[in-house]
């Protein structure tokens, strides 16, 4: 039977967790880069745009339809006010390393290979205090909040971020996952979702991935 109040902080886990591997890929992928690897570079620019993507609508999701929910007590709408200023600390380091992935193509590399990848450390230290924060407080929110409505919010993630984008996010997430998370992912989301997911997208994000991280 399904528990939003355990499910809710249990796949925000996994999604904290690909989105932390993900700038660990970029960081080494910027780390071997040499000036002049233009199909690399391109590449790096064309999956962060798909990292920028996915980070977004996270925290855009939270923000729309999470967040009203777990402002019950006011030491919850206190709480939930913390993490809003972080998501947006986040947003401005987010923005930073778009801009630099996206210079990378546009000149040997070198140099904004350089600028890229400090900002992806940047966006990680900022990212990962607030993951840590969040993690520590999520359980007991999500357990305040009314189930029913937490159950719908959680469900209408997935619809808010557009067919194309949720066969793809189901790539992502599932990308290195542990057996035990790839049990949950499966109970959480339709088998069926997971089957047309990988057949649509499936074989554009491992290309993806070769060509930005190998």
């Amino acid at each position: 039977m399904a528990d939003p109040a355990h499910d809710g902080p249990a796949m925000n886990r996994i999604i904290h967790q690909a989105i932390r591997r993900d700038l660990g890929r970029f960081d080494a992928a910027l780390a071997r880069f040499s000036p002049g690897e233009r199909a690399k570079a391109e590449g790096l620019a064309q999956m962060f745009e798909r990292f920028h993507t996915q980070l977004t609508y996270h925290h855009e999701g939270e923000e729309r339809r999470l967040w009203p929910l777990l402002r019950g007590k006011p030491e919850d709408t206190a709480e939930v006010e913390r993490f809003t200023g972080e998501h947006e600390d986040i947003a401005s380091a987010l923005t930073s390393a778009r801009q630099a992935f996206d210079r990378l193509p546009a000149t040997d590399g070198g140099d904004e290979a350089a600028v890229a990848r400090r900002a992806t450390n940047a966006l990680l230290e900022t990212a990962s205090s607030h993951f840590e924060h969040e993690e520590r407080e999520m359980d007991e929110l999500c357990a305040h909040a009314d189930p029913e409505a937490l159950g719908k919010a959680q469900r209408q993630f997935g619809r808010d971020a557009g067919f194309t984008e949720s066969m793809w996010f189901l790539q992502w997430v599932a990308d290195d996952a542990t057996p035990e998370q790839v049990s949950f992912l499966r109970r959480l989301i339709p088998p069926p979702a997971h089957a047309m997911s990988r057949l649509l997208a499936g074989g554009r994000y491992a290309k993806a991935k070769r060509v930005a991280w190998a």
